[in-house]
């Protein structure tokens, strides 16, 4: 097995299997101490596709890594293109934008305007945490522009403080 520094640079065989890479990355801590792996994939063998989760280790603690998936074209919905929207209410992005279930963050827009001023709404994970934003003109368009971390379905949540005339809602892209 070749080895570069402290990377093992012997390609992977598609035909091998998990366990031979998980062989790979046991042996490439104990080339480095313990300080942690890192896999080295060459262009000519593909992509690398993982089942799990992915995490970073820093200063002694785990953090969670999550992969993000830009959209070529935003994903919309006929139930979010102007309508009227007047109560707070669960979007299911699977559902309603064709989502994958289970994602963990969204990159949203939102623009909405209403005849009286002072009009807030809102997404997020939940009712109570949220990015806001309030209406400044009568009939002024209003925009929000966030990355909106998604409740444990993979769902974000809306909420207004009152009828809004017309909501738009566009999503960018989403982490995994």
């Amino acid at each position: 097995m070749g080895e570069e520094g402290n990377v093992i640079s012997e390609p992977i065989g598609s035909g091998q299997i998990l366990k031979e890479l998980w062989r790979r990355i046991e042996a490439l801590e104990a080339l480095v101490g313990g300080r942690g792996a890192f896999l080295y994939v060459p262009p000519e063998m593909g992509n690398v596709r993982y089942a799990g989760n992915l995490y970073a280790h820093r200063a002694g603690t785990y953090y969670d890594v999550y992969g993000y998936r830009p959209l070529t074209t935003k994903a919309e919905s006929t139930s979010w293109d102007g309508d009227a929207k007047a109560s707070g209410e669960t979007i299911d992005l699977q559902t309603v934008f064709g989502l994958p279930a289970g994602i963990k963050a969204v990159d949203v827009f939102v623009i909405a305007r209403d005849e009286t001023v002072g009009v807030w709404f809102g997404v997020g994970p939940d009712s109570s945490n949220k990015f806001e934003q309030v209406t400044q003109v009568t009939d002024g368009w209003i925009g929000l522009s966030a990355v909106v971390p998604c409740d444990g379905n993979g769902d974000i949540y809306f909420s207004c403080s009152g009828e809004l005339d017309s909501v738009y809602l566009y999503i960018f892209g989403y982490w995994l």
